[in-house]
């Protein structure tokens, strides 16, 4: 009885032993359909994220379509879009460019042509006239407006900022300048030019005022005043001279790094191609480390002074509230935008464009 049990023990032994590749291959066949569902979640949780679902140049009729929801002003003759980030105004396929016919018409006007838009990553404040007149009376009270104000730059920008900028506010005179290096052309800040470099034209000079005003241990939100506008200015003088870099600046955050938890300014050619993002900042924004480039330009050109400009010579303030994506970040780190006043300069739009917004709205 006892061989039997034994012989029985051996067989059973046995048996286990031929199916252990049998539940090894279960036990892997098991995890690969785990990890095959994790990764269609984590697709199907990207493609929900608000940085995916936020607005993408598709064709021009969509493009024009989205541009008359973003309308802030409409007043003779004179047009203020919010424009979205990464929407160019070059003659090239793909830009605010061609949707102007399109805009024009909708709005009842021969044409339209474009005399201020940021540059192409940057949202906010674009400004459209419907005739020749119109573009050189923008274009001089613009002018007469950094005339008037260099030392006070009615013109200013907010940005959603990786870590905190070294000063919390100030004011400064600043020249930017463009410099080759190895064939490659690369935008400085500096805080000192020569006279012939000025007289050469070398360098572009103005202030430049900041101001953080709201912060979280990730992020800071900071205020940026200057007419300045050259050889990317704002987004230089934020990595540059902050070491607080625009969240998502894809060109100038890769500049600033950090060694034992201090951020330290590397020369842009031995910058990184991404820059690695803390995981605390990722995980509040909801983004998978190594997906820092799905994040978009957190840097909108948010108010701008038109000096003297109306009928009764009164200023003309264009203010553009900040994309949808950005207003997201900003709760998902618990930061406060700052509440503006819109009373004494309210958006002027038409009852008729109002209507057309919102009827071209429903038909995206």
């Amino acid at each position: 009885m006892s061989s039997t049990l034994t012989i029985k023990s051996s067989q059973l032994r046995n048996l286990l032993c031929n199916c252990a590749p049998l539940r090894n291959k279960f036990d892997s066949v098991s995890k690969s359909s785990s990890s095959f569902h994790a990764a269609a979640e984590n697709e199907q949780r990207r493609k929900e994220h608000t940085y995916v679902r936020r607005w993408k140049y598709v064709n021009v009729e969509s493009t024009s379509k989205y541009l008359l929801g973003q309308i802030i002003y409409n007043k003779d003759g004179i047009v203020a879009i919010n424009k979205p980030p990464d929407l160019g105004s070059s003659k090239e396929d793909c830009s605010i460019y061609h949707t102007l016919p399109f805009l024009a018409k909708e709005l009842g006007y021969k044409y339209l042509k474009l005399v201020k838009v940021p540059e192409k990553s940057i949202s906010g404040i674009t400004i459209l006239v419907a005739d020749a007149a119109l573009a050189e009376e923008v274009s001089k009270s613009i002018r007469r407006s950094k005339a008037l104000f260099s030392d006070d730059p009615k013109q200013t920008f907010l940005a959603l900022t990786v870590g905190h900028p070294l000063k919390d506010e100030g004011s400064e005179r600043f020249a930017v300048k463009i410099q080759n290096h190895e064939n490659q052309k690369h935008c400085y800040i500096v805080r000192k030019w020569t006279e012939n470099e000025r007289k050469r034209r070398d360098v572009n000079i103005g202030v430049v005022s900041h101001k953080v005003v709201a912060q979280c241990e990730q992020a800071s939100l900071v205020s940026v005043s200057t007419w300045q506008e050259h050889a990317h200015c704002p987004r230089v003088f934020l990595s540059d001279i902050l070491l607080s870099p625009a969240l998502g600046d894809k060109k100038f955050g890769t500049r600033v790094s950090s060694l034992f938890g201090k951020p330290v300014l590397l020369k842009p050619w031995i910058a990184p191609a991404v820059k690695a993002l803390p995981p605390p900042l990722l995980k509040h924004l909801s983004v998978l480390s190594g997906s820092e480039g799905s994040i978009p330009m957190h840097l909108h050109l948010q108010e701008l002074t038109l000096h003297g400009f109306k009928k009764d010579n009164s200023d003309l303030i264009l203010r553009a509230d900040p994309p949808e994506f950005f207003l997201w970040s900003c709760k998902q780190l618990n930061l406060e935008l700052p509440t503006v006043d819109r009373i004494d300069q309210p958006v002027e739009l038409s009852e008729e464009i109002e209507r057309k917004n919102q009827n071209n709205i429903k038909m995206i």
